[in-house]
């Protein structure tokens, strides 16, 4: 799906808008059914009740890994950490173009932002690789 985007856009930005709004569409079903599937016990509506939520019945599900919740600066602001994130983990395998990879990013900050706004939310997200493509790191800004 990420390569067709990305070969039939007209530009660069235009695929990751395109993949961003499917990965959106994504996660607001994805989280739906988890909600139908398995209702949510006790969750607070704040800053942790949405970073607990992703970490623990979320990403273990859709991401198929372990994530870590680093602290924001901000009250509205928090990163969630994979260092070994499947979705990514190929590249470092084989050459890797930093647009491909960006693109495969793109759809999970959507997958994210979609489940957040299950949850009642609007977010920003934006993913970035540290030190190799499968350690990846989502900045989330809750408004």
């Amino acid at each position: 799906m990420v390569n067709l985007f990305a070969s039939t856009s007209e530009t660069p930005e235009q695929a990751m808008e395109s993949i961003e709004r499917i990965g959106f569409r994504s996660g607001e079903k994805f989280t739906e059914k988890l909600f139908f599937d398995q209702p949510p016990t006790s969750f607070q509506a704040n800053r942790v009740g949405i970073s607990s939520f992703l970490r623990h019945s979320f990403w273990p599900i859709a991401f198929k890994g372990n994530a870590t919740i680093l602290a924001g600066s901000y009250e509205n602001m928090f990163t969630i950490e994979d260092t070994d994130f499947i979705w990514t983990r190929s590249f470092s395998l084989t050459g890797y173009s930093k647009s491909n990879l960006q693109l495969y990013l793109q759809y999970s900050c959507g997958m994210i932002r979609g489940a957040i706004k299950q949850l009642g939310y609007r977010a920003k997200v934006t993913g970035s690789c540290q030190s190799s493509p499968k350690h990846c790191q989502f900045v989330i800004e809750i408004s």
